[in-house]
């Protein structure tokens, strides 16, 4: 995530929206720049995470547009994948699939392995979402690997814990299990309350198909 990390590992997401939406509303902030780009895609992103997709997809569409008049590659790259995900959040499928495509695309071109794992979650996500777990689990073992090569251990909280979801979507729930616990030992080592919170409730869905509980 390129949000400001206290804001999103406090998971005040709301406070992150009010303060870039403000600033977006500032005398002198409507310039067609790299500096509105940046605000509006962080903005699109707290909008997501609250599940206001429409509002989110207005943000990063205006940033999307900003970062092709200025061609900027990376931020280009940037704004696709939150904008796929609201717009799967919105239910517009052909349009998500669109956009992450060419997220993937560009995050191979730019060599950026940061990028391409953040790609390749987004369109396991969409391929996960969409039941096609078969599809999903190979690219989040992908983001894992990629994550491990970066030493990001945020990321590979990440991918751990999207994996387990296809685990269980499959009933493997011996894998997802190992999967979790090393979720969970890293979403306490650096201290992620999103992880933690997604760790709990990936958990619950183990106890559910293990008939736990309770």
């Amino acid at each position: 995530s390129h949000l400001n990390p206290y804001f999103f590992n406090r998971v005040l997401f709301g406070f992150g929206h009010r303060l870039t939406v403000d600033a977006l509303e500032r005398e002198g902030a409507q310039g067609r720049n790299l500096a509105r780009c940046r605000v509006l895609a962080d903005a699109g992103q707290y909008s997501s995470f609250m599940g206001r997709y429409r509002e989110a997809q207005v943000h990063l569409a205006e940033s999307l547009a900003i970062a092709r008049e200025i061609e900027d590659t990376r931020m280009i790259a940037r704004v696709l994948q939150p904008l796929g995900m609201a717009s799967l959040g919105q239910g517009d499928v052909a349009a998500a699939c669109g956009y992450l495509q060419e997220a993937l695309a560009l995050a191979r071109k730019l060599g950026d392995k940061r990028e391409l794992a953040g790609a390749i979650n987004a369109l396991a996500q969409l391929h996960r979402l969409q039941g096609d777990l078969e599809t999903a689990e190979p690219l989040y073992d992908q983001v894992v690997a990629l994550a491990r090569e970066l030493g990001d251990r945020e990321i590979i909280a990440v991918g751990l814990l999207n994996l387990a979801m296809a685990s269980l979507g499959r009933g493997a729930d011996d894998r997802a299990r190992a999967v979790l616990l090393e979720a969970l030992a890293i979403a306490e080592e650096i201290g992620s309350r999103p992880a933690g919170q997604s760790v709990v409730e990936v958990c619950a869905g183990l106890a559910a198909l293990r008939q736990e509980w309770e």
